[in-house]
C-alpha cells in the first residue's frame, strides 16, 4: 500500500468535515515524510499501526467522536406486527442503558425472552444463546431444554462437552439421570 492509500484508508475511517480531515491529511504526511527521512527501512503499518488504529489516534488527537472503529452504541428495534401484544421482531442489543432486554415472539438481544430467544441469556421454546433456556431446544454455551445442546447441557435428551440428562447422546462426558 502506498502512502496516498494508507492516508486514505485512515481517513475512511474518520467520520468528521473536510477541514479536519484536511488536517489530519496534512498531519500524517508530515509524519510519514519524517518517518522516511529517518528510517530507510520504513514500513508504514509496522511503524505507524494500522490505519484502523491510527485513526482512533487522530480521532483523540482532533475531538472527533464518531469513527468507524468504535462500537455502535445500541440497536433498539421493535417491529410494528404483534402477535399476542408481542412484537414479531425484537431487538435490543448493546447501549450504556441498564435495560437490554428484548420481549417478543422472535427477539434478539443481551437479554432475550420470545418463542425464538437469540441472546447472551436468552429464554424461549427455541432458544439459542450463551446460557440458553429453551423449553424445546436450547442451544448454547450452557444449554438447559427437553433438548439441550451445549458446551454444558442439561435436559431431557443432551448433545454437548458435559450432557446431563435422561438421554445423553454424544458427549465428552455423560451424566445420565434416568
Amino acid at each position: 500500500m502506498n502512502d496516498n492509500e494508507f492516508i486514505s484508508d485512515v481517513l475512511s475511517h474518520i467520520n468528521t468535515d473536510q477541514k479536519t480531515k484536511q488536517h489530519i491529511k496534512t498531519d500524517l504526511s508530515e509524519q510519514i515524510r519524517i518517518a522516511r527521512d529517518t528510517d530507510p527501512y520504513f514500513d508504514l503499518e509496522d511503524t505507524l499501526g494500522s490505519p484502523k488504529a491510527l485513526a482512533k489516534q487522530y480521532a483523540e488527537k482532533y475531538n472527533v467522536t464518531n469513527t468507524s472503529y468504535q462500537l455502535k452504541t445500541r440497536i433498539d428495534y421493535t417491529s410494528k406486527q404483534t402477535v399476542f401484544g408481542l412484537p414479531l421482531l425484537r431487538i435490543n442489543i448493546g447501549g450504556k442503558k441498564s435495560n437490554k432486554v428484548a420481549k417478543g415472539i422472535v427477539a434478539i438481544g443481551d437479554v432475550a425472552i420470545g418463542v425464538i430467544g437469540i441472546g447472551g441469556l436468552s429464554l424461549g421454546i427455541i432458544s439459542v444463546g450463551g446460557i440458553s433456556l429453551g423449553l424445546g431446544i436450547a442451544l448454547g454455551g450452557i444449554a438447559l431444554g427437553s433438548l439441550a445442546i451445549g458446551g454444558i447441557a442439561f435436559g431431557i435428551a443432551s448433545i454437548g462437552g458435559i450432557a446431563i440428562g435422561i438421554y445423553n447422546i454424544f458427549a465428552g462426558l455423560s451424566i445420565p439421570l434416568g
